[in-house]
């Protein structure tokens, strides 16, 4: 078999420094047969098709490949640590471990569009580092990295561990034992059954002599080393076109997303007991999960349309305010044109003075889909949305006046509330405006935004506070303990200003604050001069 590998992409001198190791240790790896580095040319002897991944798609029996994938590492282990690890090989430290990790953030995260801030990720390496350190105070001995059913071949003619024929280990670097046998039992290929890999595992540890607290430190090492490998995956998986594993991606997709649950999901707590390590398993679920967080993608927003617009009279005589026309649509079109880009899929409006017209205007909407929160008496800010709580999720949703109308800047504004979300540090976090900027309003601003991105209320003599406009992302749990009734959100600003969880953002948009028939003109006026009329 000849490998053609050009030495501007790949060199072949680790696959054949590695190749010969692995053959003088009495292992299986292809006889090289000839060999021109300079060209990265290698004749290879030829091992046949019989990949334990052909073989098992063909019938074979299941168990007898992964006992024989098994035994191939218990004897690797099992020689002299500095004759198995010699010191040309690189380790497998925290600079590579992490660099690896990373790929969660730098191509699963960005796929999903996240954004991953200066400060999550160093929070990120953080975690990491610390699990890591376990895993370095473990034995160390020759990784391969990919001992997989890809790359284990059944080999006719040959007994034992020689039967088992090895093949891409070029990566092959010095570290915690533990990381192929996760690699063989934890495979993103293909779904092992629970009894067999606790077969595995403990065919492992008795034929090792791993009992008690050696045991106990090995299953340590392996569950921080799943949580990494996957985390990985998970980003080589996302890349999509960028890489050419890509392809892989599609068939492996339901069990990359189980993958992903484990090393990424809050509610991970079914996994934790894997590798019989349940604290190092969830500490490593929290480095994904404290990233997952760092940008949320809601899909419900509470628009509030039930005011009474007594401001904008007469034009409110017979409508209620949501229902007045700008630049040729209403008001609550306007909001939810600006929600459906943000890409919410359940929208829930509130509704007192003359609702029915609001309903009736909705209720044909195709999206997003539309709930009504009807109000009797009238609840304000805070009451109204504690009321629809149950209709908005358990998770950060969206919430906008129908007063106030805004333009995106460069990128949809409720996706940057989403993308700078923090679940870790935030309650709330508030759209805001430069009130100079601002079209229909005259004040001078509800709030100073700090350098860390939270907020506080403006006082006397303050310069560069920025207005309210609205539109903002707030956690259910703002409410907990909310006072019930009628009642305004700044009750609940205040509690979370106090706590330091209200967070702002500042807009890069128009916003028109539409409270009066004056102003309503005006923003239509700007709206028609700028091409956004109806």
């Amino acid at each position: 078999m000849l490998m053609d590998a050009p030495p501007t992409h790949e060199d072949v001198r680790p696959f054949v420094t590695v190749d010969r190791h692995l053959r003088d240790l009495g292992f299986s790896a292809p006889r090289i047969l000839a060999e021109d580095e300079g060209l990265g040319f290698l004749l290879l002897e030829d091992f046949g098709d019989a990949t334990f991944t052909n073989l098992l798609a063909s019938g074979a029996d299941e168990a007898d490949l992964y006992r024989l994938g098994t035994d191939v590492l218990v004897a690797l282990h099992a020689i002299d640590k500095s004759v198995a690890a010699p010191d040309w090989l690189p380790p497998y430290n925290d600079q590579r471990l992490l660099a690896e990790a990373a790929l969660l953030l730098d191509w699963f995260m960005p796929a999903q569009g996240i954004m991953v801030t200066t400060r999550a990720r160093a929070e990120y390496e953080r975690i990491w580092q610390g699990l890591f350190a376990h895993a370095h105070a473990g034995p160390r001995t020759l990784v391969l990295r990919d001992h997989h059913v890809d790359n284990l071949m059944r080999l006719d003619g040959r007994d034992g561990i020689k039967g088992c024929g090895l093949l891409d280990f070029q990566d092959a670097l010095a570290g915690h034992p533990a990381y192929d046998l996760m690699s063989l039992l934890e495979d993103a290929r293909r779904d092992i059954p629970d009894a067999l890999q606790a077969e595995m595992k403990a065919r492992y540890f008795d034929a090792l002599g791993f009992h008690g607290p050696d045991r106990e430190a090995f299953q340590r090492g392996y569950a921080i080393l799943a949580a990494q490998r996957h985390a990985k995956i998970i980003g080589i998986f996302a890349a999509g076109p960028a890489r050419p594993q890509a392809g892989l991606s599609a068939p492996y997709s339901p069990r990359v997303a189980a993958v992903r649950t484990r090393v990424g999901a809050s509610g991970a707590d079914r996994h934790a007991d894997v590798g019989g390590h349940p604290h190092s398993r969830r500490q490593a679920h929290d480095a994904g999960s404290r990233i997952m967080i760092q940008g949320v993608r809601p899909t419900h927003a509470m628009v509030l349309a039930a005011g009474l617009g007594l401001r904008m009279r007469p034009l409110t005589d017979d409508r209620p305010k949501p229902m007045i026309d700008v630049a040729g649509r209403p008001l609550i079109d306007w909001a939810l044109e600006r929600v459906r880009g943000a890409g919410v899929t359940h929208a829930v409006v509130n509704l007192h003075y003359l609702g029915e017209q609001i309903a009736a205007h909705l209720k044909d909407r195709a999206a997003p889909a539309i709930q009504f929160s009807a109000e009797d008496p009238i609840l304000e800010t805070g009451g109204g949305i504690e009321k629809a709580l149950g209709m908005l999720g358990e998770v950060p949703f969206f919430s906008c006046n129908s007063d106030g109308l805004w333009l995106d800047g460069d990128t949809n504004a409720m996706t940057r509330l989403a993308q700078a979300w923090d679940d870790a540090a935030m309650d709330g976090i508030l759209l805001l405006h430069d009130p100079a900027l601002a079209f229909g309003y005259s004040g001078a601003g509800d709030f100073v935004l700090l350098g860390d991105g939270r907020i506080r209320r403006r006082r006397d003599g303050d310069d560069g506070a920025l207005v309210f406009t609205g539109v903002q992302l707030l956690h259910p749990r703002l409410f907990a303990g909310a006072p019930g009734g009628a009642y305004s959100l700044n009750v609940l600003y205040d509690r979370a200003l106090a706590a330091g969880r209200l967070f702002g953002l500042k807009h890069d948009g128009e916003w028109f604050h539409v409270g009066d028939p004056r102003a309503r003109d005006e923003t239509e006026a700007w709206l028609r001069d700028h091409g956004h009329g109806a």
